[in-house]
């Protein structure tokens, strides 16, 4: 007999206050915080980020619209995505699915910002800030949800 992701993620006994859900919970709200703060960098003047950029070690930042849009744009995504951890973070039970297919995803992005630092030839300490980061927080997070990547998920069909 299969059960809907939700009733197999909320079943009666859980323990939805489980030490790992708990880690779980705080490792999301610590993830989801640091990417909200990206937000900040949506309204700092352009000689800020020029300094930034200079201050890195990646040189003078080029100029034209398409820079500042990118830079600005980019770190709201990264403010939205910082809000949404935050929110799945409230209900650990509910959003456990969404939680386990939000850790791969974020683990194989993860394995892709390092082909595209390696690309564009990123300094190694970048790539590493990175990417590497990246997939690590998608493997912390299947280990936290005790995501068995060679079980499929049930569904109802």
């Amino acid at each position: 007999m299969t059960a809907s992701l939700d009733q197999r993620d909320n079943t009666v006994g859980s323990d939805s206050d489980s030490g790992s859900d708990r880690q779980l919970k705080w490792f999301l709200r610590l993830v989801g915080v640091a990417d909200l703060l990206a937000v900040v960098v949506v309204f700092l003047p352009t000689e800020w980020l020029g300094w930034a950029h200079e201050a890195v070690g990646l040189g003078a930042l080029p100029q034209g619209r398409i820079v500042g849009y990118l830079a600005r744009s980019t770190s709201l995504l990264y403010g939205i995505h910082g809000a949404m951890l935050l929110v799945l973070a409230v209900d650990i039970g509910r959003y456990r699915s969404l939680i386990r297919w939000y850790g791969r995803v974020i683990a194989v992005a993860g394995a892709l910002l390092i082909g595209v630092d390696i690309a564009e030839s990123m300094p190694v300490w970048w790539t590493v800030f990175e990417g590497a980061a990246v997939v690590g927080i998608g493997v912390a997070i299947l280990t936290l949800c005790h995501d068995d990547l060679a079980k499929p998920d049930v569904r109802n069909e």
